[in-house]
């Protein structure tokens, strides 16, 4: 049996017509309080997402596109124990206009949830959706 794993960042990138990747930072608590958001600790097996079906769910914004723009948005997730988003704060955004197509997307997904000792647990996890053009 491996010891437990401190996930402290955890990178999974995807390329398709937009880009996305998840950023793992995850915090688990085994209490029935919510998890602080800024928390890390101790968890067996992270959280995951299918990251094809993540991208194809991120819609970029028609003026966004006309106007070359790109950007990133950091969206931290809390999941639930059944993998669901319950709820979410934006860290960082470079551009207003990503910042609801990206909530859309990563609040839509259900995800594998985080383990710790067998057990699913509640977590937050940092998510990054890039938005980036392709020619």
């Amino acid at each position: 049996m491996r010891p437990p794993l401190t996930v402290v960042m955890r990178t999974v990138a995807i390329a398709t017509a937009l880009f996305a990747s998840l950023s793992i930072a995850a915090s688990a608590q085994e209490t029935t309080a919510e998890p602080d958001p800024d928390a890390v600790s101790e968890i067996d097996q992270p959280p995951t997402v299918d990251m094809e079906e993540l991208a194809s769910r991120i819609i970029y914004p028609e003026d966004a596109r006309k106007a070359g723009l790109e950007g990133q948005v950091i969206i931290r997730v809390l999941l639930d124990e059944e993998g669901n988003p319950v709820e979410f704060r934006i860290d960082h955004s470079d551009a207003d206009i990503f910042v609801d197509p990206a909530i859309n997307a990563v609040t839509s997904m259900k995800f594998e949830p985080a383990r710790k000792q067998g057990r699913p647990v509640e977590c937050w996890i940092s998510v990054p959706i890039k938005f980036k053009l392709v020619e």
